[in-house]
């Protein structure tokens, strides 16, 4: 499979090619002819696997189903313009339609065009053009024009770039929102806010109060409408993230990836991990991490180890369950020279020995010991694993614990109480993943009050494209 990598490469295609259809009609296929446009260039139409919430058309382009362009007299020559993880899909859809003149646009290609859209204007006159042609369909009912002339202007330059799509709602209400939104014990909703509030400053009841409403009017909404949902300065983070960060990861070699010095075998550089840093920066006494070790739970490929290693100089014992990503961990510490991280294939939770682990499809990076029976996401296969606990593991090996990350999907609480011990005696700052679940983002501040060892409470969530209560982070730092 083809794919176009440089927007040279793209206007190439566009303009050696008499029959050139764009497959998807979302953001992706948007971009690609928002970057036609400033070229003068244009397509013969979107294509779409099922008429489904698809438009007729998009700036007065025909947007066609599969069905559709085979019954045209011509061999069209297609452009998947859509997230990487779904061009071998629709590769293998197009090629059962007899559609085999086909290429594919790169991810790098795609933020790179991203970026520019906020920058670049393209030629007025080909908006221009596609407005004249629906204000002529009027047949001179000058009253609608406009009308007409304000919904393609608020189609083409939208008040907010970043909006909250059908797809991303139908993906928000099976998760914490329909947990959370659908209990009918209104009085349980408001003792399980205020004991999450209590005590937190105020940026965090901010954070706080925002997933959760976000999260209500998601699951009250239905229908295509998109949502405009994030906040002013919440779209000029995005913007930032789209100019600079996403376009500066690069493809070293089939199984090498870059961004600003750091090295993976997976593209896959997470904002929360690389940009945001999981919230160290709002940590009151990083000093007292110097020197410490740091238990890195979750570890998937070393990404969190090569953030985590700027706090200090002691040993990362970096757990990770899966096997596979072990592996690809020695290869991240090695391009990465990172070295005082001890790497160990076993789960964390609240009891030594053996534990199911569900391995997951997306990256390798979706594993998790908790039961899957209601989870939408698809899983491979299960394989027993070990398991430890923090406190026999710190005890059997003397350690002095400066820090503890989780992001290990819904296990935290089963984690932290096999750390119950570490945690009263010696107060580790703390980074928990608690998004996963209701239960999480509840209780696990509430269970670790209930230490009552000094802790006080941070809650941070990254602004991120399409991420409502996604890797939501407590912060516990003792006093």
């Amino acid at each position: 499979m083809i794919s176009i990598n440089t927007k040279e490469e793209l206007y190439r295609f566009f303009t050696s090619q008499s029959n050139t259809y764009i497959f998807g009609a979302g953001t992706v296929g948007r971009t690609v002819l928002y970057t036609l446009a400033r070229k003068k260039l244009t397509t013969n139409g979107f294509v779409v696997s099922k008429r489904e919430y698809a438009p007729d058309n998009i700036w007065g382009i025909p947007v066609l189903t599969i069905d559709e362009l085979s019954h045209l007299d011509c061999n069209p020559d297609i452009l998947i313009a859509t997230l990487p993880d779904l061009h071998e899909e629709i590769s293998k859809i197009l090629n059962s339609a007899d559609f085999h003149d086909f290429v594919t646009i790169s991810k790098q290609l795609y933020c790179a065009m991203r970026s520019q859209q906020g920058d670049d204007i393209p030629d007025m006159s080909y908006i221009l053009t596609n407005i004249s042609k629906k204000i002529d369909q009027l047949n001179g009912r000058v009253g609608h024009v406009e009308q007409i002339l304000t919904q393609e202007i608020n189609k083409r330059f939208p008040k907010h770039f970043y909006v909250h799509t059908e797809a991303e709602r139908k993906r928000h209400r099976g998760s914490l929102g329909k947990q959370y939104w659908s209990d009918e014990n209104s009085n349980q909703q408001e003792k399980d806010f205020l004991n999450l509030v209590k005590g937190l400053d105020q940026d965090s009841i901010r954070t706080v109060s925002l997933i959760l409403n976000r999260l209500r009017i998601i699951c009250k909404k239905s229908g295509e409408q998109k949502l405009d949902i994030f906040l002013h300065d919440e779209q000029e983070q995005l913007n930032n993230l789209h100019n600079h960060f996403f376009p500066y990861i690069y493809q070293i070699s089939k199984n090498m990836y870059c961004y600003s010095g750091y090295f993976l075998p997976v593209e896959h550089f997470e904002p929360n991990v690389f940009y945001y840093k999981y919230g160290i920066e709002f940590l009151k006494n990083p000093q007292s991490i110097t020197g410490k070790d740091v238990i890195d739970a979750g570890a998937y490929v070393g990404d969190s180890a090569l953030i985590l290693r700027e706090l200090t100089n002691g040993i990362i014992h970096a757990f990770e369950a899966d096997m596979r990503n072990c592996e690809l961990m020695h290869k991240t510490l090695g391009w990465n020279q990172l070295t005082e991280v001890k790497i160990i294939n076993a789960a964390l939770g609240d009891k030594d020995g053996e534990i199911s682990l569900h391995i997951g499809e997306a990256f390798n990076r979706i594993n998790t010991v908790m039961d899957i029976s209601n989870r939408s996401l698809q899983f491979q296969e299960t394989v027993q694993v070990q398991q430890q606990t923090i406190d026999n593991y710190v005890e059997k090996n003397g350690i002095k614990v400066g820090l503890i990350k989780s992001d290990i999907e819904g296990a935290e609480p089963m984690m932290l109480r096999g750390a119950e011990n570490t945690l009263r005696t010696q107060r580790p700052t703390l980074l928990i993943s608690i998004y996963h679940n209701r239960n999480d983002f509840f209780q696990i501040k509430p269970w670790l009050e209930n230490l009552d060892v000094g802790y006080k409470f941070k809650i941070f969530h990254p602004t991120i494209p399409n991420f409502v209560v996604e890797e939501t982070i407590l912060i516990a730092e003792s006093e």
